[in-house]
């Protein structure tokens, strides 16, 4: 569900509304509500990446807790990058704790059914055009609606596909990214281009178009992380246009 109330987290309430397509009581197993609590999730990814750094770099015995054993250990051995490391980790720890106290919305919602037919029969009660979903054309009579409202659904992705810290990103972000990044991209294009026609004459001219070439699949994916996007899927094909 890609267009959930915002406050509607509660996944019983979801698997009760999708229980009703399903077939001899194969209905939805699992609901997963997704939030728009990408900070958080990046700041967790952070903190566990500086935490499993840190704990490599502890003598044997010492557990990352005692943060004040640490901190001596540090002083004794002149070690300012772990202090560093350190400051930063409670730096983190402080802002995963006030990031928790957020109030965070429904971004999507992802269902799970028990056979494949009960997938297919929600997908197909459900399924309607975009001028219904977006409000500017009143919804066949037929069609169930969640707290009223028209339910964009889509089969989804792979789990391991999903980019689950930009699934609360607003389309307004989504469409701005790409209109930067693909900004960029031809900026790149005509500088090259130029650069090209200035030495065309030169003997060294290959040698710079050889260079040109190997640098801009990496200059693409510098770019590329200027985009959001819900799935890997799109990220590779945005990237696949750039390259091409």
């Amino acid at each position: 569900v890609k267009n959930p109330p915002e406050d509607a987290l509660d996944p019983d309430e979801w698997r009760s509304f999708f229980a009703q397509f399903s077939i001899n009581g194969e209905g939805p197993i699992f609901v997963t509500v997704a939030l728009n609590n990408g900070k958080l999730l990046l700041a967790h990814v952070e903190h566990r990446k500086l935490f499993d750094k840190i704990e490599g770099k502890l003598p044997h015995g010492i557990e990352l807790l005692d943060r004040e054993q640490i901190r001596e250990i540090a002083e004794q051995l002149k070690d300012k990058k772990m202090e560093k490391m350190l400051t930063k980790l409670d730096n983190l720890e402080n802002e995963i704790r006030n990031l928790r106290q957020e109030k965070f919305k429904a971004s999507a919602v992802y269902v799970s059914f028990e056979t494949e037919a009960g997938q297919r029969g929600a997908l197909n009660k459900l399924s309607t055009g975009k001028l219904n979903v977006w409000g500017i054309r009143d919804p066949p009579p037929d069609l169930p609606l969640f707290h009223g409202r028209v339910l964009d659904v889509k089969e989804p992705d792979e789990p391991s596909s999903v980019r689950w810290k930009d699934l609360g990103v607003s389309a307004f972000r989504l469409i701005w990214g790409r209109l930067v990044s693909n900004t960029a991209v031809i900026a790149i294009i005509a500088c090259c281009a130029v650069l090209i026609d200035i030495i065309r004459s030169e003997s060294y001219v290959a040698l710079v178009i050889a260079l040109i070439n190997a640098l801009i699949p990496h200059l693409c994916k510098f770019v590329n992380k200027m985009e959001k996007h819900y799935n890997e899927t799109t990220a590779q094909i945005s990237l696949y246009i750039k390259i091409s």
